[in-house]
């Protein structure tokens, strides 16, 4: 187990897991510290990264602020009780100045879901495409999702804040592209599951009621794990989800 004195994630601990997870092309995408003042790499990018010059970096550097003050205050206050000002008070930046970068607070407070969402799909993808048995790529999954939510702890709070708030009868388009990129993500685990049942893996099931069960049984467990007083791993973790996914609480 994990000491008390240090919540910082043991990356080697949960690379040395008893699943394939040592050898994950999205565990090392994840943990990988992204270089200062260089573009960021996508994951199917060539690996060049290229200089970029002050001006550029300066507008860089004044979004990933607005972005990264508008996270805290989304994920601790919601939108409702978010204002631009506060941004603008806290980034020490002019109202003017958020306004060259987005529209309204609905623009902010969706470019930070459709940005997390994309780097979420970019990490997942690789795990989605790994040759294994289907249930160690569910297990992977899931480790990678804990760890991943917990270093970005205010776009998990943001994630679930925008699923229990937009129940929408007409969505936007920016909502929509919110929605289809969870709705992917879901239709994703649900082939996994699908395919696990062919293969005679898994029992015959519903794939896409399941993959929900899954995703909520996820969510609660990110909770527990963000506590101050967890102690148990990512991989410890999940391999709990695991057990009570595949084979419930029943003594065997």
């Amino acid at each position: 187990m994990e000491s008390s004195s240090s919540r910082k994630i043991d990356l080697k601990r949960e690379q040395a897991s008893s699943y394939p997870l040592s050898s994950s092309p999205a565990l090392h995408e994840l943990t990988r510290p992204a270089a200062s003042g260089l573009v960021p790499l996508r994951a199917d990018s060539p690996r060049k990264e290229e200089p970029l010059g002050r001006r550029e970096r300066e507008r860089l550097f004044r979004r990933r602020e607005i972005l990264l003050v508008a996270k805290r205050l989304f994920a601790s206050q919601g939108f409702a009780g978010t204002t631009l000002d506060e941004v603008a008070r806290l980034t020490e930046f002019s109202k003017p100045t958020l306004y060259q970068y987005f529209r309204n607070k609905e623009h902010l407070y969706h470019t930070i879901l459709e940005e997390g969402l994309i780097d979420l799909a970019g990490i997942m993808d690789k795990e989605f495409r790994a040759e294994r048995s289907m249930s160690d790529n569910l297990r992977a999954i899931v480790v990678l999702l804990l760890i991943y939510y917990r270093k970005n702890t205010d776009f998990f709070f943001i994630l679930r804040q925008f699923r229990d708030r937009n129940h929408l009868n007409q969505p936007s388009d920016s909502q929509l592209g919110i929605l289809d990129a969870r709705q992917d993500f879901e239709d994703k685990l649900s082939s996994i599951i699908a395919r696990g049942s062919r293969r005679g893996e898994f029992i015959p099931c519903d794939p896409e009621q399941v993959a929900r069960i899954l995703v909520e049984a996820i969510g609660v467990y990110t909770i527990a794990f963000l506590r101050k007083e967890e102690m148990r791993s990512a991989r410890e973790m999940a391999d709990e989800i695991f057990r009570l996914f595949m084979h419930g609480i029943l003594h065997r």
